[in-house]
């Protein structure tokens, strides 16, 4: 298409845009735009899910800098919303350190992300995921929001009692918006190899270290669809103790779950598959 065509059609739109505009500024001598208008009107009345779910995932919060910012929440059933409004504001502000998200099990970094939002204010974040086009992903999706400054770790591991390889089953998940798998003990047809790191190893890097030794407040993320309890009480043995935790209780027992009381956490919500815990202030 030439520039010429484009303009043409261009103008076209403009014109008849301006035109229909015209006729709604005017709708009241216009029966036609008034029918119109009332099967619109009607249509919202009937159709306002999508308007109610957009607006309980909107929320403002304060970058880094201390400069509001109007967010989505694109965690599932807005736990980040919840989390913040409810809880972080009044641990921000008060500490010259910088937040830090850990997100285990960080898929596309978008989708039901515990990250983004988190990212968006300004915080570091260490995002471990063992797909690597779901990683992909995750950068192309967190890119836009990075700051000066800012550090944001991606690590291309699945997470595991020892390092080396193993076999991974992809699955549909069950909001069927994300990839998402599992470890087995052998491969199969339609597994593949990928790498798995230990949680002592994953501490032990220095880039890792580093950022969770300067961080206040820290929230840890454990959705990695398999060894979730394990590898959080791992963390929590190996002496690192985030102000709050984001896990997945689904495959958990009331009595798996008391790791997090005898390590000094209270229940702060069930939000969906998830449970919320917070660092008791006596800790």
């Amino acid at each position: 298409m030439t520039g010429k065509s484009m303009r043409w059609i261009l103008g076209a739109l403009a014109t008849r845009l301006s035109r229909f505009g015209q006729r709604v500024r005017d709708y009241e001598n216009d029966p036609e735009m008034v029918q119109l208008l009332r099967q619109g009107v009607g249509l919202l009345r009937e159709n306002t899910g999508i308007y109610h779910e957009v607006a309980g995932r909107l929320f403002v919060a304060d970058d880094v800098n201390g400069v509001p910012q109007c967010l989505i929440d694109v965690s599932d059933r807005s736990t980040i919303r919840w989390l913040y409004q409810k809880h972080l504001r009044r641990h921000l502000g008060s500490d010259r350190r910088r937040p830090l998200v850990i997100d285990l099990g960080a898929n596309d970094g978008f989708i039901g992300s515990m990250s983004l939002n988190f990212v968006q204010l300004g915080w570091d974040a260490i995002l471990v995921e063992p797909l690597p086009e779901m990683m992909a992903l995750a950068r192309r999706n967190l890119e836009p929001y990075r700051m000066d400054g800012q550090r944001v770790l991606f690590i291309e591991a699945a997470l595991g009692p020892s390092d080396g390889e193993s076999a991974f089953e992809t699955e549909i998940s069950r909001d069927i918006s994300r990839m998402e798998g599992h470890l087995v003990p052998a491969p199969t047809a339609t597994s593949r190899t990928i790498p798995v790191i230990s949680v002592e190893s994953l501490l032990a890097r220095n880039d890792v270290s580093e950022l969770i030794e300067a961080a206040r407040p820290i929230v840890l993320s454990v959705d990695i669809e398999g060894p979730d309890l394990m590898v959080a009480t791992r963390i929590l043995e190996c002496g690192i103790r985030p102000h709050f935790i984001i896990f997945e209780t689904i495959r958990c027992s009331p009595q798996d779950l008391q790791v997090f009381e005898r390590h000094g956490y209270e229940r702060l919500a069930k939000i969906g598959w998830n449970g919320v815990y917070g660092l008791s202030a006596s800790t």
